[in-house]
């Protein structure tokens, strides 16, 4: 007997067949009415203002892209991610035992930097490839295991193909890198998808000659552009003015296919070599949503539906109040991501902004 779908009998009849044909391949059947559809999974990405901004967290099973220029806190804001998740595997996946993958194709990353912004260091696997080959094929095998939780590539643009290895310094191959990033991320979109795996791809950014278009492009040709349900453009530190031996970073939301747009542009702390300032980053959050003012010496908060004072001693009384009460930081967090998630500004798409400073025409 047919399952009660749309109420109609033949399309039932095909839905129904369909879904019992590929039943073993996927467990929930192929065809589903929207309201069945489950929303997908968040998780933080260490920045309360970053989860405002992009509708909760990064999407599990998805595609993110992070690009910017040199400096800019990609790799650590993409480690962070990988920490978050790794803190939140057991939630996502209750009895599976999952590793982070890093796979560092700029040989650059270094176990004492990953030490110092909180990974887990007993639960990841890292590799080193020498080509472009060997670093996608790598993690389309670990990734189909279904024991990886969050895949970080760094970077895109350090990815040398097998052909292009064997040329001589100054020789050529014109669209080497597009064609194979292409080919993988056809199959790897999906295999991502079926296992729950994070993926997250490093890229740099070029100057484009071109008059008629973006002022920057990125390396790897477009593949990654059309694969990405998220795309996150870092732009150029600037000091922090509440934090010690931090920059404040700033984030477009270039594109987001999960979630309707929130802020421009995301502003919030980040402690060189740690990660976000959680205290200051909710602070800068609160006050962007209107949850909290600041007249004078003396702090006003919305806790209650209505502005009322916490505090004085201005910023620094704000942060050491958070500090000394988990509580009040908790609570000002889940009225954050409240606000935001009930907050969306009519946006047109968003374009990429050209950096501060002259890239590298190559």
């Amino acid at each position: 007997m047919n399952k009660k779908i749309t109420g109609i009998l033949e399309l039932d009849a095909v839905i129904d067949a369909l879904n019992n044909k590929h039943k073993d391949k996927y467990a929930n059947g192929i065809i589903s009415l929207g309201p069945g559809q489950q929303s997908v999974p968040r998780v933080p990405t260490g920045s309360i203002s970053l989860d405002c901004g992009i509708g909760g967290g990064v999407p599990v099973g998805r595609i993110v892209e992070v690009y910017g220029v040199e400096s800019s806190g990609k790799t650590t804001c993409a480690l962070n991610i990988v920490k978050s998740i790794q803190a939140h595997s057991e939630t996502l996946w209750p009895g599976v035992k999952r590793y982070a993958l890093i796979v560092d194709l700029e040989h650059s990353i270094s176990g004492d930097f990953l030490k110092s912004i909180g990974v887990d260091m007993e639960n990841l696997l890292w590799i080193k490839p020498n080509t472009a080959e060997e670093a996608f094929q790598s993690m389309m095998d670990l990734t189909k295991t279904g024991h990886i939780s969050v895949m970080l590539l760094d970077s895109i643009d350090a990815a040398q193909s097998e052909a292009q290895l064997k040329k001589e310094i100054g020789e050529n191959e014109m669209g080497g890198i597009s064609k194979i990033l292409s080919r993988t991320l056809r199959e790897y979109s999906k295999v991502c998808d079926n296992t729950g795996t994070l993926a997250i791809f490093i890229n740099q950014i070029r100057a484009n000659p071109s008059p008629y278009s973006s002022p920057i492009t990125t390396p790897g040709g477009n593949a990654l552009k059309f694969y990405s349900s998220l795309r996150l453009q870092t732009l150029a530190l600037k000091p922090s003015a509440n934090t010690a031996n931090a920059g404040e970073m700033r984030i477009k939301v270039i594109k987001n296919k999960v979630s309707c747009p929130k802020f421009d542009e995301i502003k919030f702390d980040i402690v060189y070599g740690q990660g976000p300032d959680p205290f200051a980053d909710l602070m800068a959050c609160a006050k962007n949503l209107g949850l909290i003012q600041f007249a004078g010496s003396s702090v006003k908060t919305k806790l209650t539906g209505k502005m009322e004072p916490l505090c004085s001693g201005g910023k620094a009384g704000l942060i050491a109040k958070l500090r000394a009460e988990p509580a009040l930081f908790t609570q000002l967090a889940e009225l954050c991501m409240t606000t935001a998630s009930q907050f969306t500004v009519p946006v047109e798409e968003a374009e990429e902004e050209e950096p501060d400073e002259p890239a590298v025409v190559v």
